[in-house]
Formats: C-alpha cells, structure tokens, sequence
C-alpha cells in the first residue's frame, strides 16, 4: 500500500536518493529540516519541504513542529536520516500517543 512519509534530517545527502526511491515506489514524500535552504525541496520526488525548528536548540517545539506535519499531511511513516534521531526516540511515546498508527522508524532512546 502507498503511504505518506515524513523524512527528516533531509539536508544530508541520503534524504535526496531516499526520496526518489520512496516515490519510485508510488509513495508521497515530505521531507523536513531545521536549514533555511535544503535541496530535497526542489526535488519532484518530494511533496513539500517543511523548515522546522532547531531540534538542537528548540527542542519540544521541534516536536510540535513534527507533530503538526504529521497532523495536516496524513503522514503514515516517519524516517528520521541524522541525528535527530536521538530527540525523535526520546520523544517517541508523545508522537505515537497523538499519531498512534503512526509506523516510527526508531529503536528506543535506550537503544
């Protein structure tokens, strides 16, 4: 089934060739990051660039922030490509008590 996915931490290189193959695959793709200018948001294989709060610096706004995305796009699955990966895992219980079906692709913080 297609789905909707959220990919994050989309200034790195990856989230580029991510992207393509996830349309490739009939998916929709939105993808966020906290840069003012990020590549993936002038791809045809993304849906929309969404500039997001520092996660670093901003933290429960960032989350909100991916919260809200993931409210107004129908997003089905989140991948995370760097390092907010830590933030995302440690907040994990917050997304999926808002988004419970939700497929979040991330260990445990513990982990």
């Amino acid at each position: 089934p297609m789905s909707n996915i959220l990919l994050t931490g989309s200034r790195h290189v990856v989230a580029l060739g991510e992207a393509r193959t996830l349309k490739a695959a009939g998916h929709t793709v939105h993808t966020a990051d906290s840069v003012d200018f990020d590549y993936t948001g002038y791809s045809r294989s993304v849906a929309q660039y969404h500039q997001v709060p520092s996660v670093r610096f901003e933290e429960h706004t960032y989350i909100q922030a991916i919260i809200t995305i993931i409210s107004e796009h129908a997003i089905d699955e989140l991948i995370p490509l760097g390092e907010e990966t830590f933030w995302l895992a440690k907040h994990q219980a917050t997304i999926l008590r808002a988004h419970p079906h939700l497929k979040l692709n991330i260990p445990s913080l513990d982990t």
